[in-house]
Order: C-alpha cells, then structure tokens, then sequence
C-alpha cells in the first residue's frame, strides 16, 4: 500500500524524475511510494541531485543504452531506476 507522496518539498529531484517519466507516456501525478521504498528515499534523492538537467533527462527517459551508462557511472541509480519501473509498471 503506497505510504508516501511525492512533493517538491520532501524529494524535489526525484518528484522531477517521475514528472519527467510520466510527460513522456502521457501520464501525471500524483506519485505514491509504496513503503518498502522509503527507507532508501533519500539515498535516491541524493543520487539524482548530482545529474545535471539534461543527464537527469537522459536517465529517465533515455534509450535503454544511456540509461545503463548512467547506472553505470552512479550505481546508486539503480535503485530510483528499479523504483520508477515499478511505479510506471515498465
């Protein structure tokens, strides 16, 4: 059951991921975190805050090739990778 909303106020970067996901399949909020994800929220914020814009960009809704390299130089985004899947069932 989803415990938690995202808002610009408690995880800013990764409310700006899902905004950019769901724009481009047509989709909007708002976004529910189910709770086995929320002892890793901020560790996800932490991560995306290094992307720059167009990075960022790239990680969501990039082709699959650049998603990986992304993962592949920031490990830490598998994880808001693997919550994003979920939540827009990819």
């Amino acid at each position: 059951m989803p415990n938690l909303k995202l808002t610009k106020k408690n995880y800013p970067t990764l409310l700006a991921a899902f905004e950019i996901v769901a724009h481009d399949v047509d989709l909007s909020g708002p976004y529910l975190i189910p709770n086995q994800y929320l002892s890793r929220l901020q560790r996800m914020e932490n991560a995306l805050a290094v992307l720059s814009p167009e990075t960022l960009e790239t990680f969501c809704i990039g082709d699959l090739q650049e998603q990986e390299e992304i993962i592949e130089a920031y490990p830490p985004l598998a994880e808001v990778n693997d919550l994003i899947n979920v939540h827009f069932g990819f």
